[in-house]
Parts: structure tokens; C-alpha cells; sequence
């Protein structure tokens, strides 16, 4: 959430695309990016392609519960992995 937050300053748009309904951060961290305007969440969904020759320029969506597949045009991804190792 700090990333996202964080690269607000440099774009006109976050969409965060996180496979789970809650996520891994701490509490104030979520507020400060919900009430960030220039963030939008998909939630419960995969990237599962990147389109794009020279340069990305949108990827691929699937929503988990429906299966369901949208586009959503884009200029940039950011790849942010969080790895547990309990």
C-alpha cells in the first residue's frame, strides 16, 4: 500500500490487482490508500497477460469468482510480491 501511495506523485492512476479480498498491510496503510483518489482496487482477480510489442500497454484480468475476463488499458505495470516464509 506505501508503494502505491508513494507513486502517486508520478501518475494520473494506480489500479492495484490483488488476487485476495483483504490484504497484507497495516490498517493505516489501507486507509491512506482508499482515500487516495488516484488509487482503484480490483480485488479477488489475476493479471494473466500483458499486452503490448515494444512497451506494455495493458494487460488482461480475471476476476476469480466469475472467471470472467476484462481489459483494462495501461501505460506501466509495478510488480509488488509479498513472500511468507511461515
Amino acid at each position: 500500500m506505501e508503494e502505491a501511495v508513494s507513486l502517486t506523485k508520478w501518475v494520473r492512476s494506480i489500479t492495484i490487482i490483488h488476487q485476495f479480498d483483504n490484504f497484507q498491510a497495516t490498517d493505516h496503510a489501507i486507509k491512506q490508500a482508499e482515500k487516495n483518489d488516484t488509487i482503484s482496487f480490483n480485488l479477488e482477480s489475476e493479471i494473466t497477460e500483458y499486452m503490448g510489442e515494444q512497451q506494455v500497454e495493458g494487460v488482461i484480468i480475471q476476476t476469480q469468482k466469475t472467471g470472467e475476463f476484462s481489459e483494462l488499458k495501461t501505460d506501466g505495470v509495478f510488480v509488488y510480491l509479498v513472500i511468507s516464509l511461515m
